[in-house]
């Protein structure tokens, strides 16, 4: 009622509803959902596509999809944001990445017994660990949630319980370390965040004022990553050229370059006319780990798929030989295995850099064999540029920014 459209995936998260219903006896977002449908509260829509959402029945399907966009970029930011926020953990030895985490089908959220959050892993810090006499002490389990707006006290609510529901066991209750960010915080949200003992991080004072306002106008042109290219406004990207351009010495620029040029591709394919364009999917690999998918979209029917790794680089460097290696025979083939339902006929597989290609990349790739399915290519600075329309043209501006280091 507060949001008036609320994403499937945020749905679940809020519902602290379990990802495999048969493994849990909590009740299933599903039942929830008709539950609430039948009350007159809210209707599914947008059933197959990234827009999935339960909207209020007070709104028409317009405004309803216009929430839905705004939701959508929301969302693109707080995985972007989950993701910048863990490195830092685990470069400052708080936490290391759980390599078991598993995709699910909220796609860009992680499982962590069986309950979604932005992100999981684990803190090795010695008052962390939990010992037992006979074995080898073991790491406390950590879980983030990211809210890129003003968090209220249900979102706290809707954290705790799906941290008290991950952490039940038929003998012992597990010990886990909540982890939760957010644009602010109201008084009560803060108060609540601090009474269950969880690390509260403003990403204001997080970030500093200046990286901050980049991520806000981040969040604003993710907006056209699903919604409308043409509705796209080229002062947004002029806006974010200037912050990056401002901001050469911020200890998180890398970070905003790299999410400013994913933000850059979803808007350039959306520009070719592929939908259910999404940024940093989780995809599954053989090895049990997982890879991410930088950007990637579907079109017809879903018979036709593009996924582009992009590498934000200073403009004189050069792509290495092993990362074109592991994203033809890592990461295309694990988006492909997770895309086979939809019988794809053909894989537009490419690699973009705001650097250049050079010989050692082109090598590497002519040694590659691949199925037949996949279409690979790699497009170097001036190569990217060119595919930005005419009506957009801050966009080359913001990649001459982002790779102006």
């Amino acid at each position: 009622m507060a949001e008036s459209v609320v994403l499937y995936p945020r749905a679940e998260q809020l519902l602290a509803s379990p990802v495999i219903p048969d493994n849990s006896s909590y009740p299933y977002s599903g039942h929830d959902i008709d539950a609430l449908t039948e009350l007159g509260l809210g209707r599914l829509e947008a059933d197959d596509s990234v827009l999935k959402r339960f909207s209020a029945d007070s709104l028409d399907l317009a405004t309803s999809h216009a929430l839905a966009i705004r939701s959508n970029a929301r969302f693109l930011a707080e995985v972007a944001l989950a993701r910048i926020l863990f490195e830092q953990l685990r470069h400052q030895n708080v936490i290391s990445w759980n390599k078991k985490a598993m995709p699910d089908k909220a796609a860009s959220l992680v499982s962590f017994n069986n309950f979604l959050f932005s992100a999981t892993g684990f803190s090795w810090l010695r008052p962390m660990l939990r010992f037992n006499k006979s074995e080898k002490p073991k790491a406390t389990p950590a879980v983030l949630d990211v809210i890129a707006k003003l968090c209220e006290v249900y979102d706290v609510d809707s954290f705790a319980e799906r941290i008290q529901r991950a952490g039940q066991n038929k003998n012992s209750k597990l010990a886990i370390l909540g982890i939760i960010a957010a644009f602010d915080f109201t008084k009560a949200a803060w108060k609540k965040a601090k009474a269950e003992g969880y690390v509260a991080i403003n990403l204001r004072q997080h970030f500093g004022d200046a990286a901050f306002e980049a991520l806000v106008v981040v969040q604003e042109i993710l907006k056209n990553v699903a919604g409308e290219p043409a509705k796209a406004k080229d002062e947004d990207y002029q806006k974010l050229a200037d912050t990056l351009e401002q901001l050469k010495c911020n200890p998180y620029v890398v970070d905003l370059r790299s999410l400013g040029f994913e933000s850059v591709s979803g808007l350039l394919l959306r520009t070719k006319g592929y939908e259910n364009v999404q940024l940093n999917l989780k995809v599954a690999h053989d090895s049990g780990e997982e890879r991410e998918v930088d950007v990637c979209g579907d079109r017809n029917g879903r018979s036709e798929l593009f996924v582009v790794e992009c590498k934000a680089e200073s403009s004189n460097k050069m792509l290495a030989g092993e990362f074109v290696q592991k994203f033809y025979t890592e990461t295309v083939p694990a988006y492909l295995k997770s895309m086979s339902a939809g019988g794809p006929k053909e894989c537009r597989a490419e690699i973009w850099t705001t650097g250049q290609v050079g010989d050692e990349a082109k090598s590497a790739l002519s040694q590659i064999k691949m199925s037949a399915l996949i279409k690979p290519a790699m497009l170097g600075h001036e190569d990217v540029k060119s595919l930005v329309p005419k009506s957009l043209g801050s966009c080359k501006r913001l990649l001459e920014a982002i790779s102006a280091h």
